[in-house]
């Protein structure tokens, strides 16, 4: 079983024909929130023109968003529009230098890139939306813990969603989510170290 996870049209075209073309079943995660968002309103990181011709983007091949020094933020799906607001934030305070890094697929997800990363920045910051218990962000810590800890100059951190069902009052999951500011706080938290 392999599950990948675009956000951009251009991953989104060039992994689905990568799934119709893989030999094994493939979950194909969609974020239905994001449907109706206006190009011209993307950051220009996920603004990727859509060739004409055929392609495909390879499954188990992370994307390097934003070339960074200083820390490295994993993320794949939704949170990835809120890693990029969040940076956008960080960066009119600080002259923090963020390494963000799209995942595109979960299963098998890009170890090589994440260390590489890592290895290169000495922090990082994991980041999705699901329950924060058993969720997919801890194996990526998990495996970044016992890679890369020889290089890291801080604990790696984890910000996921609340252990709560998914509410479905505005106010409530804002609360539930792991949200712009959330992600904020966390970076301010790391860069300090």
């Amino acid at each position: 079983m392999k599950i990948v996870a675009p956000i951009t049209s251009f991953d989104a075209k060039g992994l689905f024909k990568a799934a119709v073309r893989d030999q094994n079943p493939i979950l194909y995660l969609e974020y239905k929130g994001y449907y109706r968002i206006n190009p011209e309103q993307l950051s220009p990181e996920l603004n990727t023109p859509m060739p004409d011709d055929d392609y495909v983007v390879p499954i188990g091949k992370a994307r390097i968003l934003k070339e960074g020094r200083g820390l490295t933020i994993v993320s794949y799906g939704s949170q990835v529009f809120r890693v990029l607001k969040a940076i956008q934030q960080i960066e009119k305070e600080t002259s923090a230098s963020i390494e963000i890094i799209d995942l595109r697929t979960i299963v098998p997800y890009d170890k090589e890139c994440i260390f590489n990363s890592v290895i290169k920045t000495s922090k990082a910051l994991v980041t999705c939306e699901a329950p924060r218990t058993g969720c997919f962000g801890q194996t990526i810590v998990a495996d970044i813990q016992q890679n890369c800890f020889e290089y890291l100059d801080g604990p790696v951190i984890l910000v996921a969603g609340a252990d709560t069902p998914v509410p479905f009052a505005k106010t409530l999951e804002e609360a539930h989510l792991p949200t712009t500011e959330k992600l904020v706080t966390a970076i301010r938290k790391i860069l300090e170290y």
